[in-house]
């Protein structure tokens, strides 16, 4: 199957879209000079209105890193009393959804669209041959990129056991009976990429694979940045404002962020509006303008940082 090649489970899949976005922004160190994000520093919000009981808004790091999953004490306290939990995707073990998005129509090759030579090139990259060679030349750019990047480290993690920040608070949630709840589901992550036009498609491999060995440095960083609570510097990273190829930079903020940021305001109302939830969502998408907790604010609800 081409997913036991390339994405095995969805817990991997949300990891790689993580990272996908890391390496096509690679070039995007920070935010524009001068530029001051708003809700900038903090992964706890608390968010409340008149009438309602208080929910709470906290960012994630899609990883398993023991740095990462070691929950304060303010978030372990949330955790104790939300009747809910909301997470961009609920996790599990089986093969995600919708693999047939990954692949190209029929009589379609890779091969075709990037050329032989890069093509190959690919191929020898990722150690493929035989069978697992003409998977890769059923499958779409977007899903080949996902191929590059720095998923060693945190795969022997998983491979031995551990498991990352947001399955973590869904498994703490479910032993305390709260309700789980997801913004988004895997096809809608899959859309994501498999949106863009077949050009930016393969302007983002490209890019991908110019980048990869730049890859775990980028996610070390990250994590730097997490620890420190600096969202605004995580979001910096995750944006192509700088990418040499403007268009595919504009397509990329707008489909990985705001869109989704957008979509998953609304998909979280309801937990909201009945009040003590906890939403977790990756930590890029809390701030900034479009970013969910100014939307959120500009819905009339009051957000005030607790870590």
């Amino acid at each position: 199957m081409i997913n036991s090649v390339f994405l095995r489970d969805t817990g991997k899949f949300v990891l790689s879209v993580a990272l996908a976005v890391l390496l096509v922004a690679a070039a995007a160190p920070s935010s524009s000079a001068g530029e001051k994000l708003t809700f900038g520093k903090g992964l706890l919000w608390k968010v409340e209105r008149e009438g309602v009981e208080p929910s709470y808004v906290f960012g994630t790091m899609h990883v398993s890193d023991r740095r990462v999953t070691a929950l304060p004490k303010q978030l372990v306290e949330v955790l104790t009393m939300v009747d809910s939990l909301s997470l961009e995707v609920i996790f599990h073990d089986r093969l995600v959804d919708g693999e047939e998005a990954w692949m190209l129509s029929e009589g379609r090759r890779l091969r075709d669209i990037i050329g032989k030579r890069m093509f190959h090139k690919i191929a020898k990259r990722l150690g493929l041959s035989g069978d697992a060679k003409k998977q890769l030349d059923r499958l779409k750019p977007w899903a080949v990129a996902m191929s590059f990047g720095p998923l060693t480290e945190e795969s022997t993690r998983r491979d031995q056991g551990m498991i990352f920040l947001d399955h973590l608070l869904q498994f703490i949630a479910a032993e305390r009976g709260a309700r789980v709840f997801a913004l988004e589901s895997p096809k809608d992550q899959l859309d994501v990429f498999d949106g863009m036009p077949m050009r930016l498609q393969v302007d983002m491999l490209r890019h991908a694979m110019r980048h990869s060995k730049r890859g775990k440095g980028e996610m070390d960083r990250m994590v730097e940045l997490y620890l420190k609570r600096d969202v605004e510097a995580i979001l910096g990273m995750a944006t192509g404002k700088e990418l040499k190829i403007p268009e595919f930079a504009r397509v990329l903020d707008r489909r990985m962020l705001d869109m989704r940021n957008k979509n998953m305001v609304e998909r979280m109302m309801p937990r909201l509006t009945e009040g003590n939830a906890l939403i977790a969502v990756g930590a890029a998408h809390l701030p900034g303008q479009v970013g969910i907790l100014n939307l959120l604010a500009d819905k009339g609800y009051q957000i005030a940082r607790v870590y």
